[in-house]
């Protein structure tokens, strides 16, 4: 596990082999979000406080040399839709993002 000062994420050491790759899960441990939230909620999809959850978004990808407009993120849907993305940006309907750019 690796630790912030209010940021804590695992790199999977499946991509040990792909340093030019950036993956990371959070622990939710830390963070700003109260009462049933109360972790480093990164879910743009609660009802959770949404400025709390954009300073727990914005402190994690920061935590990874990164700022939220860089990245591509899926809205999951727990079926079996995967998506080619070739930009940042936020896409629903997808359980996967794969990409080939750097």
């Amino acid at each position: 596990m690796i630790t912030t000062e209010s940021v804590r994420y695992i790199r999977p050491s499946v991509f040990a082999g792909f340093p030019e790759i950036t993956a990371a899960q959070s622990t939710r441990r830390g963070g700003h979000s109260l009462a049933a939230y109360a972790s480093q909620n990164l879910g743009l999809n609660t009802a959770d406080d949404p400025l709390r959850v954009a300073q727990n978004r914005r402190e994690f990808f920061q935590a990874l040399g990164f700022t939220e407009g860089q990245v591509a993120g899926a809205r999951q849907v727990h079926g079996t839709e995967v998506r080619i993305v070739e930009k940042p940006g936020k896409y629903a309907g997808y359980d996967a993002l794969i990409t080939g750019k750097q």
